[in-house]
């Protein structure tokens, strides 16, 4: 599902808390708020540099945020960030408290207001990594039977997973969607389809893109593929995932990047569609790493399942698990 709706809803939210910002510093020299009551909260004559401290730290913020979005920093960084600002903030509030004089409803105009942008930051982060996966695959039997939240956050910490080769430890839910990735590419490869660039970037876009050529050289077959492993289901949506509206959103989104490769990607998959909607098929590939095996499955124009093409039960998953232990992307508590 796509999640730039947050993102820019974030960044809206910010501009018009800091426009909110500038308005009541003009509002407070114009004597809406007395010099006493600023100094009667401990503020005294630093009060507008204290605004312009406020206004900084959400500058910060919002800054990290973008670096944040930008190079994909791990979520335990922006929830440290979010975490130190907001205990200052709340530690000045507690120290503040304790005078008898203190105003409590300018203090939230002048720092609670606009640091809750770390909060927001975090509403974006969290959908940015993987809330919205986490969202549709538990949403209703959260509310039917009030799973706890605690089974629900694991998603977006390491966690420890029973495979194969024994108990490995993954860093997050999308390493082990990578690997996913990974298992898929070493099948199709190894049958003769090259893989086309499709990742918008490393959560969001196509999983896979393969053409197969004939002889001639034209393409006879693309797969649009969608990896997924162990109970990891395909998201609801609107529009579900991988059915045709959601295949060519996703494409026209291909088209608009600032990168050739996947302008091609983006256009293959339009035009065909639109004019030999035959030579594309939609697969559903699912990873059992406890058990080892491998099911391929066809999907229809609504994402629905057609038949299984495919089972692999062979040494592959244990034996790219391995690697990655030994290359310390994973991490293998026990063999």
């Amino acid at each position: 599902m796509d999640t730039d709706w947050i993102v820019i809803i974030f960044y809206s939210v910010l501009l018009i808390l800091l426009l909110s910002g500038f308005m009541f510093v003009i509002q407070v020299f114009r004597g809406r708020v007395s010099w006493g009551q600023a100094r009667a909260m401990g503020i005294s004559a630093t009060l507008f540099l204290w605004i312009e401290v406020i206004f900084f730290l959400v500058v910060f913020e919002s800054a990290f945020g973008i670096v944040s979005f930008i190079v994909d920093l791990p979520f335990w960084v922006d929830l440290l960030i979010a975490l130190m600002i907001f205990l200052l903030i709340g530690g000045i509030f507690l120290k503040l408290l304790k005078r008898k004089t203190f105003k409590p409803a300018l203090f939230l105009l002048i720092v609670l207001i606009p640091l809750g942008i770390p909060g927001i930051h975090m509403v974006a982060k969290i959908s940015k990594v993987g809330g919205i996966e986490i969202i549709q695959k538990y949403g209703m039997y959260f509310v039917k039977s009030s799973t706890s939240k605690v089974d629900v956050a694991k998603h977006l910490w390491p966690q420890i997973k029973t495979t194969i080769i024994g108990k490995v430890k993954f860093e997050n839910s999308h390493l082990k969607g990578r690997l996913g990735d990974r298992l898929s590419a070493l099948r199709l490869t190894g049958m003769g389809y090259k893989k086309l660039n499709s990742k918008l970037n490393s959560l969001h876009g196509i999983d896979g893109v393969y053409i197969k050529k004939s002889s001639n050289g034209k393409i006879s077959k693309i797969l649009i593929v969608e990896n997924k492993v162990d109970s990891s289901k395909l998201a609801y949506g609107p529009p579900k995932q991988m059915s045709d509206e959601w295949v060519m959103n996703n494409a026209n989104k291909l088209v608009y990047q600032n990168n050739d490769t996947l302008r091609q990607t983006g256009k293959l998959i339009i035009d065909t569609m639109n004019h030999n909607p035959t030579l594309i098929e939609k697969q559903l590939w699912k990873h059992n790493l406890e058990l080892g095996y491998t099911n391929v499955k066809i999907l229809g124009k609504d994402a629905e399942s057609i038949k299984s093409i495919s089972k692999w039960d062979d040494d592959l998953i244990a034996n790219e698990l391995k690697k990655w232990c030994n290359k310390g992307k994973i991490e293998c508590v026990t063999k």
